[in-house]
């Protein structure tokens, strides 16, 4: 019955997005917070190829009260990730091309605010990723909106574009800009290159190489979608896509990671002890040396 009421959450109509808010950020902190088991696929996104099945573990906790960056505890947190990469039978894969398949393993401390994207009347929220020494590598703004309803469950979607910092230009600069390219005159067409003669035996001209289109030079594309389920025996479910260069062992390309995860601490399953049980063996295989 719990997985009947859980698909027919899923399967309701989205509703329309709500505004993100201190209470509506502190609560999908809480409902973040926990253990995640879940699976999914590594894909080339140029030609759609599998490149290897994902097994990922998520730790996501309190930020600690020492951390080297300024936050609040309702609106900040810590997640430690763990990716495995496997065979479609379900074996270990540790090698790709005769090169070396390593496991994914991370942590940082995220935190979320509210500000101004430049792009809405609306506040927009802002999503800041540190290390745990307490160095920035991600600033990423949400497009999708906030939290939605979904029949009777609850949803928050996250869609982030990185941040690029407004630099603010008068209009007397903009319009001295816009008068200098007028004056400018338009740059000369190049000239096509003479043929040269073929000789009898010599190679047919290359075919000129296919490169990947800007998208794939661009920033990386995250969405994030945490479903909290209508039963509160039930635990909620999170969609996670990344798009964006993969690793080095699948030739840096263009690549999509689309994992499902459950949280395992929570719902009626979590009382057993085959459940604390993996939830446990899931912390320490994150937090393994």
């Amino acid at each position: 019955m719990a997985t009947s009421a859980l698909l027919l959450a899923l399967s309701a109509p989205l509703g329309s997005p709500g505004l993100w808010s201190p209470a509506a950020i502190d609560r999908y902190r809480r409902v973040r917070s926990g253990v995640w088991l879940g699976s999914g696929t590594l894909q080339n996104t140029l030609n759609g190829a599998l490149l290897a099945h994902v097994e990922v573990i998520e730790i996501v906790s309190p930020l600690p009260a020492d951390a080297p960056i300024e936050h609040e505890p309702s609106s900040s947190y810590r997640t430690e990730r763990l990716l495995v990469y496997r065979h479609a039978n379900g074996t270990l894969l540790t090698r790709y091309n005769r090169r070396a398949v390593p496991p994914v393993r991370y942590s940082h401390d995220v935190v979320l605010s509210l500000g101004d994207d430049g792009a809405r009347e609306t506040p927009a929220l802002l999503l800041r990723a540190y290390t745990p020494a307490g160095r920035e590598v991600a600033r990423a703004w949400d497009t999708a909106g906030g939290p939605r309803r979904r029949g009777l469950s609850r949803s928050f979607e996250l869609a982030l574009r990185p941040h690029r910092p407004s630099h603010s230009v008068s209009r007397y600069a903009r319009e001295q800009k816009a008068k200098a390219r007028e004056r400018s005159p338009p740059p000369p067409l190049p000239r096509a290159p003479r043929a040269r003669r073929a000789f009898f035996g010599s190679q047919p001209p290359a075919e000129p190489s296919v490169q990947q289109p800007a998208a794939a030079a661009g920033a990386t594309r995250e969405e994030y979608a945490l479903v909290e389920a209508p039963l509160r025996w039930e635990p909620p479910l999170l969609f996670y896509s990344r798009t964006g260069r993969g690793a080095s062992w699948c030739g840096s390309t263009l690549c999509t990671l689309e994992v499902r995860l459950r949280k395992v601490d929570e719902g009626w399953l979590f009382g057993s002890p085959s459940s604390r049980r993996l939830a446990a063996e899931c912390i320490a295989r994150v937090r393994a040396e």
